[in-house]
């Protein structure tokens, strides 16, 4: 395996697992067009440095697992459109019997590079491999003829970040690929996700707030279940109950100022 930039165990990013896990799922959301542009750097650099020759063979196999795989298709489907011939196939097919003849070039996207299905997709077959992943020392690193790296930070938990960072990895490839060169101006593409999600991170809020008030009423019903000792179903009706006396309270009082008990 050669690597088209060094090694990094904490990833391209120099973030750690560990520094991830404190942000927010929402935290991630907002962070990718800052994301971007510094794995734009990160990837194209490395990408620049490549030697990509052995991989104009078709067709060109992009193969992963989840939203690996699916971040493989736009690069696939960019390639089908500029005249190659290329497609998108998770690791497990790839393993099958005659999978790993399928393609003449299979490009590998994981983003721990650690995924066993698509390791042991890069193992079983013996045609040009490259893998695109966010750790450069992994398994997959050690199976893959050439490692470039996605760049991204690490995901506080469901992948986002990495996803939109592979996405751009996939597209700048399947470019070079097709033309043997990429122009990108990362920093309007970073504007241009920003101001997509400026009017989400809104509603967002709303739904944030839904899903807490949601939260709390299960977690209201599960301790009053527990603390009577009675059915989760019984222990709903008399939360829903108290709540629509309390509820029937406020708007009392509103309406009557000497409701409330108080002078």
């Amino acid at each position: 395996m050669t690597a088209a930039s060094n090694p990094h165990a904490t990833g391209p990013a120099g973030e750690t697992t560990e520094q991830s896990r404190s942000r927010t799922f929402r935290a991630d959301i907002l962070a990718q067009p800052a994301n971007l542009e510094r794995a734009a750097a990160t990837f194209l650099a490395a990408l620049g440095r490549a030697e990509l020759r052995r991989f104009q063979a078709d067709p060109v196999v992009f193969t992963g697992m989840g939203a690996s795989l699916l971040a493989g298709v736009p690069a696939a489907q960019t390639l089908r459109a500029g005249g190659r011939l290329a497609l998108a196939m998770p690791a497990t097919e790839v393993v099958d019997p005659g999978g790993e003849r399928v393609g003449a070039a299979f490009v590998a996207v994981s983003q721990s590079g650690r995924s066993a299905e698509t390791v042991a997709a890069l193992r079983a077959v013996d045609r040009p491999r490259l893998a695109l992943a966010n750790m450069m020392t992994s398994p997959l690193a050690d199976v893959a003829d050439l490692i470039l790296p996605i760049g991204s930070i690490p995901d506080a938990g469901i992948s986002v970040l990495t996803y939109t960072a592979t996405l751009l990895a996939g597209a700048a490839l399947a470019a070079v690929l097709l033309t043997g060169e990429f122009h990108a101006n990362a920093g309007a593409l970073a504007e241009a996700v920003a101001a997509l999600l400026e009017p989400a991170d809104a509603v967002a809020e709303r739904v944030i707030a839904k899903v807490e008030g949601i939260f709390g009423a299960l977690r209201d019903i599960f301790h009053r279940a527990k603390a009577e000792g009675i059915p989760t179903s019984e222990a709903a009706d008399r939360v829903a109950r108290d709540r629509m006396r309390e509820v029937s309270r406020l708007r009392l009082i509103r309406v009557l100022p000497g409701a409330g008990g108080r002078d």
